[in-house]
């Protein structure tokens, strides 16, 4: 599947994939949006890639349909840019509380190593070492700050 992991300030993840060819590679499962939200999936890269254009584009019309198994699904982290972090999957989407996250094969390893003071990019390593099906590169998205408009002062 794949490595997902959220520290608070990162997204990182991993970029192995395979098909029925065995293991590939893919350039990053990682999106930033027009509005400043990060998008990160783990599943099959068909199913991923639906549910991600499903959410770039406002969540219009049905979410995307899966089949009635556990291997064909797609389970994507939203990070808002006020750092909220949502979780999308089959079943629908929710507000997870703050603090690191993980989502994906290798999130047990990535979470274990999050509490344990590491970087959302040490943590996908660590689920390298452990995982079978996290592997490749470690891709990474930063969120970037809010910005709340420009204000002048008047001197009076």
């Amino acid at each position: 599947m794949t490595t997902i992991a959220w520290d608070g300030t990162t997204l990182a993840g991993d970029t192995q994939a395979s098909d029925e060819n065995g293991i590939i590679y893919v350039p990053t499962k990682l999106r930033r949006l027009g509005d400043g939200r990060l998008l990160g999936a783990a599943g099959l890269a068909g199913s991923c890639n639906a549910m991600l254009d499903w959410i770039e584009e406002g969540c219009k019309g049905d979410r995307p349909k899966f089949q009635d198994n556990e291997d064909d699904c797609a389970i994507v982290l939203e990070i808002r840019p006020g750092g909220s972090v949502f979780r999308h999957d089959r079943t629908g989407a929710f507000q997870l509380k703050a603090g690191p996250t993980a989502v994906g094969s290798g999130a047990p390893f990535a979470m274990a190593a999050m509490v344990l003071g590491k970087t959302a990019v040490e943590a996908v390593r660590v689920a390298m070492e452990l995982d079978p099906d996290t592997g490749g590169e470690i891709t990474t998205l930063k969120l970037e700050p809010v910005c709340r408009g420009k204000t002048t002062r008047r001197r009076g």
